[in-house]
Order: structure tokens, then sequence, then C-alpha cells
């Protein structure tokens, strides 16, 4: 899942009123979860994920590995 389809999908369920949601990504999760520079080119998705993920209510992040 992409940084931007990954915001798409918490501001939609924030906007549908969910509470609780499990969200799998198979890259995405090292982004929001760990420490990042300033000068990522990704800073303002990032910091708008986190912004999300801050919002009153419980998002579970997991990594989602696609087997081969």
């Amino acid at each position: 899942m992409l940084l931007t389809q990954y915001i798409t999908v918490l501001e939609l369920a924030w906007f549908l009123g969910f509470k609780q949601l499990i969200l799998e990504s198979d890259v995405t999760v090292e982004f929001i979860t760990k420490d990042f520079k300033k000068l990522n080119v990704n800073y303002t998705l990032i910091s708008k994920a986190r912004e999300l993920l801050a919002s009153d209510w419980e998002v579970k992040v997991q990594a989602h590995l696609q087997g081969g």
C-alpha cells in the first residue's frame, strides 16, 4: 500500500466514524512507526498519517508480508 493510499484509508475510516481499525501494510508500517528525519521526502505524508493515527480512535498497525 502506498503512503498516500494509507492516508486515504485512514481519512475515510475516520470520516465514516470507525472507532477501531486494523490496518495491514507491507511497506508503510516502517514509515509510520519509526523515527524519520524532517528531510525525508515523505515528511509531509508521514506527519499527516501520524496525525490521523493520534486521533480519538484505536488503530492497530501491523505488517503484512506477501508470500511468494
